[in-house]
């Protein structure tokens, strides 16, 4: 099933050179093949549950959540189509050397399933936020920008992407919690597993301002930056500690 991934690898390089000349349909065609030939590769070749499979997967889902953004809105969010398939290549690389995991248990692929589309969610959301802020000033400023995505998709893009990370992340502490407890027989109340929590409540609370229009748009790109690097920090450097 190597050769699947191979493909992938192949496929996310070529659309990658295809983006930056504005050419998103044939780019975004490309990506989703290599998504279905990653998932193949990854799906049958059993690797889930090492590091790599981990970072493999958020790449991945990435790409999977930006595709479902583009269709769902018509072929508008090609300036997310580099960065995206950048990440889908890395994801894919990064899957030739995972090992797998020796946890056998369901709970514990939902839970790292939840936690890579948790990631990828976030990702997603701190791109949007960034362009939208990026545009809204150069408007501002009365700058020309053509061609870019309107600022209302990037804010639908980015309140769907928190209202997503909310609910991932909430499966991410159920699946890590019942795991822990089968495994454990109580749920380690370790660095990883708290920086989890603080996410899970700092986007609850963001949400909960969105659905109630309590925060200014501008404000919720602030926000959603700012989690952006707080959960980039967490991924870097800190490991769940599993003997």
């Amino acid at each position: 099933m190597k050769y699947f991934l191979i493909l992938s690898i192949l496929l996310y390089l070529l659309s990658s050179l295809l983006f930056p000349f504005s050419l998103s349909k044939v780019g975004s065609l490309l990506l989703t093949l290599g998504f279905t030939s990653f998932l193949l590769g990854f799906t049958f070749g059993k690797k889930l549950g090492d590091l790599y499979s981990t970072l493999a997967l958020i790449g991945n889902l990435s790409v999977l959540t930006y595709l479902i953004f583009y269709y769902r809105f018509k072929g508008r969010g090609g300036e997310f189509g580099l960065i995206v398939s950048l990440l889908g290549l890395l994801g894919a690389i990064l899957s030739i050397p995972a090992r797998g995991s020796k946890f056998k248990d369901p709970l514990f692929a939902l839970h790292l399933l939840s936690a890579s589309t948790f990631y990828s969610l976030i990702l997603l959301s701190g791109i949007a936020s960034l362009l939208k802020t990026t545009f809204e000033r150069r408007l501002k400023r009365r700058e020309m920008v053509k061609g870019h995505t309107p600022i209302s998709i990037l804010r639908s893009i980015e309140t769907y992407s928190i209202g997503g990370i909310f609910f991932f992340s909430t499966l991410t502490l159920v699946f890590g919690s019942l795991w822990s407890l089968s495994y454990y027989g109580s749920i380690p109340l370790e660095r990883k597993t708290l920086v989890t929590f603080f996410l899970w409540l700092y986007y609850g609370i963001l949400f909960e301002l969105v659905i109630r229009r309590k925060v200014k748009p501008s404000s919720l790109s602030k926000f959603s930056l700012l989690g952006f690097l707080l959960s980039l920090l967490s991924l870097a450097f800190l490991r769940h500690k599993i003997p």
